[in-house]
């Protein structure tokens, strides 16, 4: 069993995560900054179902998942302008093929001293192009992240 640090007393707050990805061979490493009042989202996994017959006996299947969550970014952050490059080089057309590439989100957590490793990532959705409005300008940028698996590590 892992030994556990005790971080009931330690801060909580966005300032208390960091995160940066690399998407080889495209982009070497990028520190994530700028984000906006949304910030990071994953959507929930459900690793198993469980099932009961009608005689009561129940049945357990557990199975792979995938991390899919957004990110969300203020339209001052240089993270836009690289993920719409990203999004671009990697994307075929006519004449031209797809670039394979593999996303690798890191995750620091001071509050729970972890560090976590989303490997096997695409990004499955970006916005077109830039949205505004006459109220409040230019608008956040989202970008939903699919990862093939985590690995949560202490530091």
């Amino acid at each position: 069993m892992a030994n556990f640090v005790n971080v009931s007393t330690n801060k909580t707050g966005f300032s208390k995560l960091s995160y940066s990805i690399s998407a080889l061979p495209v982009i070497s490493y990028l520190k994530l900054d700028g984000f906006s009042g949304d910030g990071v989202t994953w959507d929930n996994i459900e690793p198993a179902s469980v099932r009961q017959g009608a005689d009561g006996l129940g049945a357990i299947n557990q199975k792979p998942v995938l991390y899919s969550g957004t990110v969300s970014f203020l339209p001052n952050s240089n993270c836009r302008n690289v993920l719409d490059i990203l999004c671009q080089q990697v994307t075929p057309r006519y004449g031209k093929r797809s670039q394979d590439y593999e996303l690798i989100l890191t995750e620091i957590n001071e509050t729970a001293h972890t560090k976590t490793i989303y490997r096997g990532g695409v990004i499955t959705e970006a916005p077109a192009g830039n949205s505004a409005n006459l109220d409040d300008g230019q608008q956040d940028k989202v970008y939903r992240l699919t990862f093939i698996d985590r690995d949560i590590l202490p530091f």
